[in-house]
């Protein structure tokens, strides 16, 4: 059981006689951050890590690699600097026995200070996870097994509520590309994004995106395939990371939905990344269900369960989302309720499913 596992770090896999879809919430004493679990096909002998930090305004990283191979594994972490094509630390770790995981940590290495990204490698198949932190906040997301030229951020924001974001878009290719960002008001950003380098932007600072606005973004690159990050925090502390997505889908799968649950509700939050017209339904756990018609090109759907009429109080279930043209969705779970400051914002990218 559970129950009975001494303190440490540990990591898991998980196995059932049906298709299942699993995301992994983790916290401390003041802050917390979630994960998708790797489907076997997410697994890859080379992950990225676009995000990582050394005492960068008070924050640091780390990555956990698990081998999710059936032999002992050689893992390889190389590690980039902002504007520096050469890496600037390879660091290697053997004989990691199959299901296990180990942690390389950029405040512990010999790092430059600054925002930095890693390409790790295996010699079975790799699952990898990195967490941003500083004393207040947890970020954490999943390592990249590819890019692609054209990547979508579903859910930005510009003082939205209170929230904030910010974009890190990754080149993982072997010269520079240009890069074209548009969001869904129509403000475009561009810029050149040298060979493993990457692009930051803070969506406050983007022209034409106003105070209070929520948006979302086609990023498009000329040559090179890119992966996007994306972090969201608020004044009070709140922090959380998705993954930008290289596809969209009819369907997906949220794990975790909630309405008032120990104080914790949930948004959903799909973009139309199609050419025409979407509606889009949200059907919970109960039976309920919800739709959002006529979602134009480009635009946003919002599901916020504390408005869901037919969620009771205290749910805690999942949902299934269907659309009729191609979304991207993500979900953020936040204690609504609670106005103290603390990190007690989760965010996670729905699973997609076969229609």
């Amino acid at each position: 059981a559970l129950g009975s596992l001494a303190d440490g770090r540990y990591s898991a896999i998980v196995s059932c006689d049906r298709e299942v879809a699993v995301v992994s919430n983790f916290s401390d004493a003041d802050s917390g951050a979630a994960y998708g679990g790797f489907a076997t096909a997410e697994v890859a002998g080379t992950l990225y890590a676009p995000g990582l930090y050394k005492d960068y305004y008070g924050f640091n990283s780390n990555v956990v690699v698990q081998n999710a191979g059936t032999a002992p594994a050689t893992i390889d972490f190389v590690v980039y600097a902002q504007g520096n094509p050469t890496p600037v630390l390879s660091v290697q770790e053997t004989n990691v026995a199959p299901g296990t995981s180990v942690s390389f940590d950029q405040a512990a290495q010999a790092l430059p200070s600054g925002l930095l990204s890693a390409v790790v490698t295996g010699s079975e198949p790799i699952a990898a996870v990195g967490q941003i932190n500083n004393p207040v906040q947890m970020y954490s997301y999943n390592g990249f097994s590819g890019g692609s030229l054209v990547a979508y951020a579903p859910s930005l924001f510009n003082d939205y509520y209170g929230w904030n974001t910010s974009v890190t878009v990754l080149n993982m290719g072997t010269g520079p590309t240009g890069l074209t960002v548009t969001y869904s008001n129509g403000a475009v950003e561009t810029a050149t994004v040298g060979a493993k380098d990457f692009f930051f932007s803070y969506t406050p600072n983007v022209v034409g995106i106003g105070p209070g606005s929520l948006v979302s973004a086609k990023f498009e690159s000329d040559t090179e395939d890119i992966v996007v990050l994306v972090n969201e925090s608020n004044a009070i502390n709140r922090a959380a990371s998705y993954n930008g997505f290289a596809v969209g889908a009819q369907k997906w799968v949220a794990p975790i939905i909630m309405k008032g649950y120990y104080s914790y509700d949930t948004a959903i939050t799909c973009q139309n990344i199609s050419g025409a017209a979407a509606d889009v339904t949200v059907t919970y756990s109960n039976g309920w269900s919800e739709s959002v018609t006529g979602v134009a090109a480009g635009q946003t759907a919002l599901f916020y369960q504390p408005n869901a009429a037919g969620l009771p109080a205290n749910f805690n279930g999942s949902a299934v989302i269907d659309s009729t043209q191609d979304v991207v969705c993500i979900v953020n779970e936040n204690q609504e309720s609670n106005p103290a400051s603390g990190d007690w914002l989760f965010s996670y990218n729905t699973i997609p499913q076969a229609p």
